[in-house]
């Protein structure tokens, strides 16, 4: 009886020691787990982040090149001022500070559109495009005959200078002859198709902007043109979103904003001009 009793007594005294040395294992665990939720989460820069990014850093007048979705030393540059402008950690890099900071949402980022909308400018940058394509087609097809015309002249002088030996001087001051007449040819017509591919493309330019119209990315540069001109405004942001305009003010600035807005009126393609006091 007495040797039940005791192998019950081991039995339990057992159980409990694994369970308190279990206990520490599981509140480890869960700190883990706790402080793995604090972890800052990384964020994914993809092209059309830094787009974004790069449309965000125009409407602050940081940014003046079009955007392009490729962090370059100028993008990287203007980070740098817009960081250092904003009091942020300044590393010239895309980190979620800096994205909030611009109002740009790394899982929907959104650039300023490249181009209108609506079924007219649709057509017309078809026009456009196809406009470029053959543009590109005629200039390509001037190069190719201006190559094959010089490969065709130097094959024709290696066979002479192989074949004809004696007559090496004679010949070769005939193929000279031969070489100014048929390259002179060669680079009139490389020259000609030339002009005219480009010719026809900026006419179709001219007459497809006229249909088109501006993309908010033209609009917008030609507002921090104007903002950045005058000490006052250069702080203003501005976003442009279908020819609408949206103007922040700095937090503070108690100024009277109707003349730029007035001004930014007149730029081709606003449509609208809206002020916003933060």
């Amino acid at each position: 009886m007495r040797k039940r009793m005791f192998d019950f007594v081991l039995a339990f005294v057992s159980a409990g020691a694994l369970c308190c040395a279990a206990s520490p294992v599981l509140a480890q665990d869960a700190t883990a787990d706790a402080d793995a939720g604090l972890q800052p989460v990384s964020v994914v820069v993809n092209a059309k982040v830094v787009k974004a990014v790069q449309s965000a850093l125009i409407g602050t007048g940081h940014y003046r090149a079009r955007p392009n979705g490729v962090l370059d030393g100028e993008t990287r540059e203007s980070l740098l001022a817009f960081q250092t402008a904003n009091n942020l950690e300044v590393t010239g890099r895309i980190n979620t500070e800096t994205l909030d900071a611009l109002g740009v949402d790394p899982k929907n980022p959104v650039a300023a559109s490249e181009r209108r909308n609506g079924f007219i400018p649709k057509v017309g940058y078809s026009v456009k495009d196809g406009a470029v394509k053959s543009k590109d087609t005629v200039v390509g097809g001037a190069k190719y005959v201006g190559r094959k015309t010089r490969q065709g002249y130097d094959t024709v002088v290696q066979g002479t200078k192989t074949g004809l030996t004696k007559t090496k001087d004679v010949a070769t001051g005939g193929f000279r002859k031969s070489k100014d007449v048929t390259l002179s040819a060669g680079q009139s017509t490389k020259e000609k198709m030339g002009a005219a591919g480009n010719k026809s493309g900026n006419a179709m330019t001219r007459a497809t902007t006229a249909v088109v119209g501006r993309s908010d990315t033209d609009i917008n540069l030609d507002i921090r043109d104007l903002l950045d001109d005058d000490a006052e405004t250069n702080k203003f942001s501005s976003t442009v979103k279908s020819g609408a305009v949206t103007i922040k003010l700095p937090t503070g600035y108690d100024g009277d904003a109707s003349l730029v807005v007035s001004r930014l009126r007149k730029v081709p393609g606003v449509k609208t001009v809206m002020v916003v006091q933060p």
